[in-house]
């Protein structure tokens, strides 16, 4: 490990700038580190401007 990445409103991984973050489609508001981890759950992490609403993306089933 080359050193301690960052991941905050703020912050990606050492880029500074606004971060919006996503979690099933639905702006997160907020801290992008504090999301708990499940199975399926799609987060989309984006630095800067413009915004973009993330695509869906459907599991099949038995995944």
């Amino acid at each position: 490990m080359t050193g301690i990445r960052t991941l905050a409103t703020n912050n990606l991984l050492g880029r500074l700038g606004h971060v919006a973050t996503y979690v099933n489609g639905k702006l997160y508001t907020g801290q992008p580190a504090e999301i708990p981890l499940s199975a399926h759950l799609q987060i989309t992490l984006e630095l800067g401007t413009p915004v973009v609403t993330p695509p869906k993306y459907v599991f099949p089933a038995g995944l």
